[in-house]
């Protein structure tokens, strides 16, 4: 079994070290790390020619981070690896976490997840899981998994997504035109659209650093939001629509998932930083939420 590591960076240097070394010591070392430099300009290209023959590098202008991971899906694929790792520059890895994985003898039907726990508070999930026996909720405590492996038909993000070749050349690269956000979301439905299966290592364990959710009462409903900014809130409803379209019927997506959309949007209005101010903000996601209805991809001027 050969494995690449693919990681995408931009501009982060000190946490690019980090995540390169841990890489570097796992009690299984991936057979090839591609680091997909989007264009850095913080030294960052300098420091990759220092890295050992095993580090395989792809210096690129800024596509994004669905730009990027499509050229190191696609350079892991023409290098004959048949599984691909990837995560972004700032994650940490466990020193078992690549074995975890292959411990359980991943079969090539599905694709496989680590599970991106908070740095500062390990017992938090980062990136919040669906909870498979209750529609609609999510599992924050990693103390609530008491699975070694769990399925799930939402999505592993690309934080430790772990693929087989089989199913890369089945239903291609990520989509690069997304830029930003939602990619792994668009992958995974697209492998599920096409009879495969998502799956979590749950003793498989990067370490991320903790992200923003806010709790918010909707109609006195406790509901939470991610908060970022208002550039990022902009891909984030543009991509969202455009999966949600391309994967739901007709009738679910325009009667459930759009009305929601369009609520959600008010919401994040009112929290995104910086604001451009309530009724701009508002307007602007409407606008992202009408391109991704049209599927107009690409970077957002």
């Amino acid at each position: 079994m050969k494995i690449a590591a693919v990681v995408v960076t931009y501009n982060r240097i000190s946490l690019l070290k980090v995540c390169v070394q841990k890489l570097l010591e796992q009690t299984r070392i991936p057979d090839m790390i591609i680091i997909v430099n989007n264009g850095s300009t913080d030294g960052t290209e300098e420091w990759l020619k220092t890295l050992p023959p095993v580090v395989k590098v792809i210096n690129q202008a800024n596509l994004g981070s669905s730009g990027g991971c499509n050229s190191g899906f696609r350079s892991a694929m023409e290098s004959g690896v048949d599984w691909v790792w990837t995560m972004d520059d700032d994650c940490n890895p466990d020193a078992n976490a690549l074995n975890e994985i292959v411990s359980i003898k991943p079969q090539i039907d599905t694709i496989y997840g680590s599970i991106a726990l908070n740095e500062q508070n390990p017992k938090k999930i980062v990136w919040w899981i669906a909870d498979e026996k209750r529609r609609g909720r999510y599992i924050s405590d990693y103390s609530n998994i008491n699975t070694p492996l769990y399925y799930t038909r939402h999505t592993i993000p690309f934080l430790g997504l772990f693929a087989p070749k089989e199913i890369i050349h089945k239903i291609g690269f990520p989509e690069k035109n997304l830029i930003l956000w939602n990619d792994d979301e668009e992958y995974c439905f697209r492998a599920m659209s096409n009879g495969f299966r998502l799956c979590y290592v749950t003793k498989s364990i990067l370490k991320h650093p903790p992200v923003a959710y806010k709790e918010i009462s909707l109609f006195g409903i406790k509901t939470y939001i991610y908060e970022t900014t208002y550039q990022k809130n902009r891909y984030f409803f543009r991509n969202s629509t455009y999966v949600a379209k391309k994967y739901n019927s007709f009738f679910k997506f325009y009667l459930c998932i759009l009305p929601v959309k369009i609520i959600k949007a008010a919401i994040h209005s009112c929290n995104s930083i910086p604001s451009e101010g309530k009724l701009k903000n508002y307007k602007t996601y409407l606008s992202a939420i009408l391109s991704g209805i049209r599927g107009e991809l690409g970077f957002i001027k």
